[in-house]
Parts: C-alpha cells; sequence; structure tokens
C-alpha cells in the first residue's frame, strides 16, 4: 500500500525536490532517500548514461530502492536532453 497518505510535512516538500547524482551506479545516500520518500524523482545525465543497457540497469536500481517506499507508483525518472540544437547524448543512445 503506498504511504503518500501518511507522509510528513518533511517529506511532502521532499516529493518536489528532483535529485542529481554523479555516477554509474545509484549512489547509497540516494538509495535511502528514494526508499524513504525523501525526494520525489531522479534526474539523469549525461554523466551517468554510457549505454542503454547500463541506463536501463540504473533505472531498474531506481525503481527498486523507490518500490521499498511506494510499490505501486513506479519511480519518476527523467533524462536531461533537449532534443534540440543541444545534444547531450550520443547519437547511439538516442532516437528522433
Amino acid at each position: 500500500m503506498s504511504q503518500h497518505s501518511s507522509l510528513d510535512i518533511r517529506q511532502l516538500i521532499g516529493q518536489l525536490l528532483w535529485v542529481g547524482f554523479r555516477g554509474l551506479t545509484l549512489p547509497d545516500s540516494l538509495r535511502s532517500l528514494l526508499e524513504n520518500g525523501w525526494i520525489g524523482g531522479v534526474i539523469l545525465f549525461q554523466r551517468n548514461c554510457v549505454s542503454i543497457p547500463q541506463v536501463r540497469d540504473l533505472c531498474k536500481e531506481i525503481a527498486e530502492a523507490w518500490a521499498k517506499f511506494d510499490p505501486i507508483t513506479p519511480p519518476l525518472i527523467c533524462i536531461d536532453q533537449e532534443w534540440g540544437i543541444v545534444s547531450r547524448f550520443p547519437s547511439s543512445m538516442v532516437s528522433q
């Protein structure tokens, strides 16, 4: 069952925050924030993405951590990609 109805004020504020990080795997500190509902989502940057299988595994890590807080609702994950003149990812990872 979702824990959203019993969030305290700090968790409610935290749900408005999207967090980025350095590295290719989910850091333990961020995993703990997700597992306890202290943040609302994760944004992935070029520094987090080297291949499609790696990004898939990273998203799975994020989803597994979030599921400990909310096993029903999927986590919010976004990518910093503008699709215009600016392209932050190699063409092998982007389809148009």
